[in-house]
C-alpha cells in the first residue's frame, strides 16, 4: 500500500453496549492507488484512557452485498486492530464491529 500525502482519514467513537465504558475508536483512511482503485486501512483503538481493547471484540469488512470479506479479532491485551484492502473508486465497503450480542455498523463508499 502507497502512503502518499493524499489521503482522508477519518475517525468516530463507536458504543458497543449500553454502558458508557464499551466504546471504541473507529479510523478509516483511504488513500489513491491509481485512478480506479483506493487503499483503505481500517484501524480500531481503545478510547483515551483505556489501554487494551475488549477481549474478543470482532472488525468484519463487507462488500457491498453484506459479505464478510476481511475479519479480525482480539484475545487479551491486544492495542489495536488493522486490517487493510484495496477497493474500487465509488464501490460501497462497510466495517461492522461485534462485541459479544452488540454490533455497530458502517457504511461507506470509496
Amino acid at each position: 500500500m502507497r502512503n502518499g500525502g493524499n489521503f482522508v482519514s477519518r475517525g468516530k467513537l463507536i458504543n458497543l453496549g449500553i454502558k458508557k465504558h464499551q466504546e471504541v475508536v473507529l479510523i478509516v483512511t483511504a488513500t489513491p492507488e491509481n485512478e480506479h482503485e483506493m487503499d483503505i486501512i481500517v484501524e480500531v483503538h481503545p478510547v483515551t484512557g483505556k489501554t487494551f481493547l475488549f477481549p474478543y471484540l470482532h472488525l468484519s469488512i463487507l462488500d457491498a452485498d453484506g459479505i464478510a470479506v476481511m475479519e479480525a479479532s482480539t484475545r487479551n491485551h491486544n492495542k489495536n486492530i488493522q486490517l487493510e484492502f484495496s477497493n474500487d473508486k465509488n464501490e460501497q465497503f462497510s466495517v461492522k464491529l461485534s462485541l459479544g450480542d452488540i454490533s455497530a455498523m458502517e457504511n461507506f463508499v470509496t
